[in-house]
């Protein structure tokens, strides 16, 4: 029995020193959208993007992910155009 205590406690020691380990890393998922993944799910999807495409994506909020894609469109990277009530992006 004090075997396995041990085992148990050494255990959650080395998961708490992993997760640790794994957030000082930089490993947990990234807060913010790259204009990489954007290109690249553009390039992925056909061309054309939805800003809930975007945030199922990156797995983000898809306020975040319109955000995005509304700094990339005034920056003058995409065009915008609606069909059926559905925001779609497009590359320029």
């Amino acid at each position: 029995m004090l075997k396995f205590l041990l085992l148990v406690t050494l255990g959650g020691i080395a998961y708490y020193l992993y997760l640790k380990n794994k957030k000082d890393k930089g490993l947990e998922p990234s807060s913010g959208i790259t204009d990489a993944q954007v290109k690249t799910l553009l390039r992925i999807s056909g061309n054309k993007l939805t800003a809930e495409t975007l945030a199922k994506k990156t797995r983000t909020e898809v306020a975040e992910a319109e955000e995005k894609l509304k700094a990339e469109y005034m920056e003058g990277k995409l065009e915008i155009d609606e069909e059926d009530g559905v925001v779609f992006y497009y590359k320029k």
